[in-house]
């Protein structure tokens, strides 16, 4: 026998020396208690069901009223318009009055449209 062997020998039968004493100091719970531990593990694996069960069914229902909302209205298919030249200042009001009048007299109607004034 080699001493690597002869050490694995001893090792192996201090394993066992340990493992029989520590089972003959060994008392197994009694069957009372170990049912009760039953009872409190098959609740809470029954309660962490539910909870999940909840979860999954809340998120499913948002998914659901997330996709059967309407879509937006569409958006005009038009190019934007070019936004105003901020290049040149905007004219300054006149003091001095127009010459063109603004309203025709009650007594004269308007000429009609696309008409040429004489």
């Amino acid at each position: 026998m080699s001493d690597q062997q002869h050490r694995d020998a001893a090792l192996a039968a201090a394993l066992k020396r340990a493992a029989d004493g520590a089972a003959r100091r060994v008392v197994p719970a009694p069957p009372a208690e170990v049912a009760v531990r039953g009872r409190r593990r098959r609740g809470r694996t029954l309660a962490a069901a539910a909870a999940t069960a909840v979860c999954v069914l809340g998120a499913t229902g948002a998914l659901a009223a997330l996709g059967l909302r309407p879509d937006p209205p569409a958006v005009p298919a038009t190019r934007p318009s070019p936004a105003p030249s901020t290049s040149y200042p905007a004219p300054i009001p006149s003091p001095i009055p127009s010459l063109t009048p603004t309203a025709f007299p009650s007594s004269v109607p308007p000429p009609p449209i696309g008409s040429r004034n004489p």
